[in-house]
C-alpha cells in the first residue's frame, strides 16, 4: 500500500518509529521505498506573545508551539520596508527560561530595478523547543540613522528532503 503525507507528518525524520501491525497485533516488516524526490514543508502552529517593537533598538517576540512532538528546523522572519539588512537572532528554550541560540544571520530585502532579492529564511539542525525567540536588530547603514520597521509575520517550517529511489518491480 502507498502511505500519505500524513503518515510521515508525526513520523520522526528518519522514520524509524513507522510501524505497521496486524489484525492478531504483530508486527509487520516492510520496506520503504519514495519513489521520486520530495520536498515537505510544513507550518508549525505557534502563539505570540511578548511582542516589543521599540522605536529604536532590537526588535522581539517569542512563539509558544502548540505541538511539543514535532520536530522543526526552520524560521521565516517577514518585516515591513525595503532595501535593509537587518541582524536576526533565534533562540530556543525547552520551558521559556534557559535560552540557546538556535541561529543568527540577517534578513534581507534589495531592490534594483526589476529584481528583488530577499531572505528571509533561516535554517537550523532539527529540534524540539517548545519556546522560540526572534530578535531582530535595526538596520544600522539607514540613511536617515533610523530603520522604522514591525514584524509581519514569523512562522516555524519542518522541512523534510526526502531523496528519491528508483524501484524495479
Amino acid at each position: 500500500f502507498f502511505a500519505s503525507s500524513e503518515v510521515f507528518e508525526h513520523a520522526r525524520r528518519d522514520l524509524t518509529d513507522l510501524r505497521i501491525y496486524a489484525p492478531d497485533g504483530t508486527t509487520v516488516p516492510y520496506a520503504l521505498h519514495v519513489l521520486s524526490p520530495k520536498s515537505v514543508r510544513d507550518v508549525i502552529p505557534a502563539n505570540e506573545f511578548n511582542r516589543s517593537e521599540p522605536d529604536e533598538g532590537v526588535h522581539e517576540l517569542t512563539l509558544e508551539l502548540q505541538r511539543d512532538d514535532m520536530e522543526h528546523n526552520e524560521v521565516v522572519v517577514e518585516t515591513s520596508g525595503v532595501d535593509f539588512r537587518r541582524f536576526v537572532l533565534i533562540s530556543g528554550s525547552p520551558d521559556g527560561k534557559d535560552w540557546k541560540t538556535l541561529v543568527s544571520g540577517n534578513v534581507l530585502h534589495y531592490t534594483h530595478g526589476e529584481q528583488t532579492l530577499i531572505n528571509n529564511e533561516f535554517h537550523y539542525p532539527h529540534s524540539r523547543h517548545r519556546y522560540l525567540k526572534v530578535q531582530v536588530t535595526p538596520d544600522p547603514q539607514v540613511a536617515d540613522d533610523k530603520d522604522a520597521f514591525t514584524f509581519q509575520s514569523v512562522s516555524v517550517v519542518r522541512q523534510l528532503n526526502l531523496p528519491g529511489t528508483s524501484v524495479t518491480t
